[in-house]
């Protein structure tokens, strides 16, 4: 199970802003090495228009000039959520205004809930970061205090697949990485053709090459980080002790057979007793998602679990699928709070389907057709810590979920 990693990605175009085109324009000029009048008008006629193009097309590659096309991101091990930035009419300011600004708070909210978040795509150290930053910067977003500009390929606030990989000053694509990882490479298309298929108003199969990405980056980094590999069984086994025969040298003293005897006796004992001495019980991830939910439920009221398939710990806590009072699997996280340690936060990310509920002395199902808002306290008498609300699988749309804050001002249909 991922806990505290933030995929995300962009996809992004050059400028249309007729200031810095004409800035641009006026800085292509011949090649130094051209000196004769006739060669330099022969450059100026047939090769300059197209290094204008191209010197344009590269504005896209700085967030100081380019726009955003597109941005998606998945919590951890959820679903992909991301959009375009294209209204009636094409590519729209004031909704690419509203996508940063509510990716900004997103991540944020990520951030302030999960200890240890860890922003995570292919390449954002060396461009999105920055690009990102820049753009929000140009269209006067606030960026989080946090937002890791400076990144290096060490920083633990961020994991860059390819410095993972390839170390820090090394490139590879994410496509090539995606094949030697035997993932598969990229669609029928790649970065250098975004604009293009823009251009054609093929905005949503710039969104679905955009999430594509992120997902392909998710399955990169589980690969390259090995998180695919065993989980803590959720109850250790005990250590079995086994006693061995105490090996008694031939004594060089002289003693009576009495004494030796003794000696040998006392010997042995001490032995033993080293050998069966008890060790402090590990604390397994199982005991402390149970801690984590006994701490939340009413006092003298049951856990709604019998038992833990399988469970793992995290920097602060633990996270696992049990099997619930009604027989169906449901996924847990809970976190000990660093101020308080008989404190803990308890998320259930998922409960089979409704909700859950202790209500007349046990544990009962919400029906699936009862609406429940997020972070709303699911356990009837609980303790100060709130349960929060079954996460549901939203209907897939090609690949990628509108944003809630998108649909909510009215900016994607």
């Amino acid at each position: 199970m991922i806990t505290d990693k933030l995929f995300w990605d962009i996809e992004t175009l050059p400028t249309v802003d007729p200031d810095i085109i004409a800035d641009i324009t006026a800085g292509v000029t011949h090649p130094a090495t051209m000196k004769k009048a006739d060669t330099i008008e022969k450059w100026m006629l047939e090769e300059r228009p197209g290094a204008i193009e191209e010197a344009i097309r590269k504005t896209s590659l700085d967030g100081g000039t380019g726009r955003l096309a597109s941005i998606c991101w998945a919590k951890a091990d959820g679903e992909i959520v991301g959009s375009h930035t294209a209204g009636d009419h094409g590519w729209d300011i004031d909704i690419e205004r509203a996508l940063i600004s509510g990716f900004f708070k997103e991540a944020d909210a990520f951030y302030k809930e999960v200890a240890g978040a860890v922003l995570t795509g292919h390449n954002i150290i060396n461009f999105d970061l920055r690009w990102l930053w820049k753009r929000a910067i140009v269209l006067g977003i606030p960026v989080p205090h946090w937002w890791p500009l400076n990144a290096r390929a060490w920083s633990p606030e961020v994991a860059d697949t390819m410095a993972m990989w390839e170390g820090a000053n090394k490139f590879i694509s994410q496509d090539r990485l995606g094949r030697i990882l035997g993932l598969g490479g990229k669609s029928d298309i790649d970065g250098s053709m975004v604009a293009e298929i823009w251009d054609a108003g093929e905005y949503d199969r710039v969104l679905e090459y955009n999430a594509d990405d992120v997902s392909k980056c998710r399955r990169m980094w589980a690969r390259i980080t090995q998180h695919d590999g065993p989980i803590e069984p959720a109850v250790e086994a005990p250590v079995v002790v086994e006693e061995k025969p105490v090996e008694v040298m031939e004594s060089a003293r002289f003693l009576d057979d009495d004494e030796i005897a003794e000696e040998e006796a006392a010997v042995a004992e001490v032995a033993i007793a080293a050998a069966v001495e008890e060790k402090p019980a590990k604390e397994t991830a199982a005991d402390i998602l149970k801690a984590g939910i006994r701490a939340s439920v009413r006092p003298g009221a049951p856990l709604p679990f019998d038992t833990v398939v399988r469970a793992q710990k995290t920097k602060t806590g633990a996270a696992g699928v049990v099997v619930l009072f009604d027989g169906r699997e449901g996924t847990i996280e809970v976190e000990r709070m660093k101020a308080d340690p008989d404190a803990w936060h308890v998320r259930w990310l998922d409960v089979g389907g409704g909700g859950i509920s202790f209500e007349g002395g046990r544990w009962v199902r919400v029906p699936d057709d009862v609406e429940v808002a997020e972070d709303i306290d699911l356990l009837v008498g609980s303790g100060p810590v709130g349960i929060d609300a079954t996460v549901k699988e939203k209907p897939k749309q090609k690949g990628r979920v509108i944003p809630a804050f998108l649909r909510e001002r009215g900016l994607a249909a």
